[in-house]
C-alpha cells in the first residue's frame, strides 16, 4: 500500500505542511495549516485510510479542504473532483492595495494584465501581490521544466509523468506537453477544455523518474 495513490495524497499532504523544502510549504504549512494529531503518527495513515474509505474516496477524486484557512481533519476534509476543487481556491480570494479590495481576476481587468500572468506570479512563483502588478511582464520568468521527458509532475497530491496525467484526466499529452511548454500554471495544465477556471491547491514539484 506504500505505492498506492492514497498513500502518495497522504505523504503529499503531510510534506506540504510540515517539510519546508516542499515548493508548496508557503501556502500550507507556512500559512500555519497542519495534519490533525488523528492523521500523524503511528497509525495516522491507517486513520487517515479509513476516514477516506468511509468517506466517499475514489480514484478519480482528489482531497479538499472546506475551509481553505483550516486544517486537513475529518470535519474539514472531503473528496471532490478537480472541477469542484478549483470552485474552493485561495485563487478566489481578494486582495487590498491602495485602500483598494478585489478579486484577481478583477484586479487584472482594472490593471490590463492577463489573469495567468498574476496567478502564476503569485501562486506557482510566490511574488506578494505589489511586485506581481508592477513587474514588467517581459520580465517575466516561465516554469517550462515540469514536463520534461522523464520527469513526474505533483498536482493536488498526486504524482504522474505525462502519459498518467493524460490517463487521469482524459487530456491528451500533446494537450499537456503544449500547455506546460507554454508557461501555463497547473490548474490550467490539466483544466478540462475550460481554461477560464481558476486553481486549486497546487502543489508545483519535479520528481526525478525512479
Amino acid at each position: 500500500m506504500s505505492k498506492s495513490r492514497i498513500n502518495r495524497i497522504y505523504r503529499c499532504m503531510k510534506s506540504r505542511c510540515y517539510n519546508k523544502n516542499n515548493y508548496s510549504y508557503k501556502y500550507y504549512g507556512g500559512r500555519g495549516i497542519t495534519v490533525c494529531d488523528e492523521w500523524l503518527g503511528e497509525n495516522g495513515f491507517i486513520n487517515f485510510y479509513n476516514w477516506a474509505m468511509t468517506n466517499g474516496y475514489a480514484d478519480n477524486l482528489t482531497i479538499d479542504r472546506i475551509d481553505t484557512n483550516g486544517n486537513y481533519e475529518p470535519n474539514n476534509c472531503r473528496w471532490v473532483t478537480m472541477l469542484q476543487q478549483s470552485n474552493n481556491t485561495r485563487a478566489n480570494r481578494n486582495f487590498e492595495y491602495n485602500g483598494e479590495v478585489y478579486t484577481l481576476k478583477e484586479w487584472a481587468n482594472l490593471l490590463k494584465i492577463n489573469y495567468n500572468t498574476l496567478f502564476s506570479r503569485i501562486d506557482v512563483l510566490g511574488w506578494d501581490f505589489k511586485k506581481a502588478i508592477s513587474e514588467p511582464v517581459q520580465k517575466q520568468k516561465k516554469t517550462r521544466s515540469a514536463g520534461r521527458k522523464g520527469r513526474y509532475i505533483e498536482y493536488n497530491g498526486e504524482i504522474h509523468n505525462i502519459a498518467e496525467w493524460s490517463n487521469v484526466t482524459g487530456i491528451g499529452k500533446k494537450t499537456i506537453s503544449y500547455r506546460i511548454k507554454n508557461g501555463y500554471p497547473l490548474d490550467k495544465v490539466f483544466g478540462k477544455n475550460d481554461l477560464r477556471s481558476t486553481g486549486c491547491e497546487i502543489c508545483v514539484k519535479e520528481y526525478k523518474k525512479i
